[in-house]
């Protein structure tokens, strides 16, 4: 197989993230690794049915996209630290003059934006909303 069996997959890969994930970059993600893990095991494994194969991969993929999503989220709600983040850590050499140009620079530039898309980035961002 060379690779351009996996042509008429592509569209139909991005919608099934899609619809499941509802958010485009994370589609677009998560999509992007199905189709490597598909082209990168064309070569290594005897492929009977390329369709089965690519859809098996893909309901594998999203499930531990989906995983991976839940653990990140208890992570940063608080309800399981990681061990390594629980190790003290010495912080000190933050200045804080640096962390304030960081954040006056975000904000000129966020500010160059149209109200329109300026509202999307925080919310997406910030909030955790959907680009919708």
């Amino acid at each position: 197989m060379d690779g351009q069996e996996i042509i008429p997959f592509i569209e139909p890969v991005f919608r099934f993230c899609h619809h499941r994930l509802d958010n485009w970059h994370d589609a677009e993600d998560l999509a992007e690794e199905i189709l490597l893990h598909v082209l990168g095991g064309m070569g290594k494994y005897q492929i009977e049915s390329l369709e089965a194969w690519v859809w098996r991969i893909a309901h594998n993929r999203y499930a531990r996209f989906v995983a991976a999503g839940r653990r990140n989220r208890e992570i940063l709600s608080g309800q399981e630290v990681p061990e390594t983040v629980s190790e003290p850590t010495d912080y000190c050499w933050i200045d804080d003059e640096e962390v304030e140009e960081e954040y006056d620079q975000v904000f000129r530039c966020l500010h160059t934006l149209s109200s329109g898309y300026r509202d999307i980035f925080v919310d997406y961002y910030m909030g955790g909303l959907s680009v919708k």
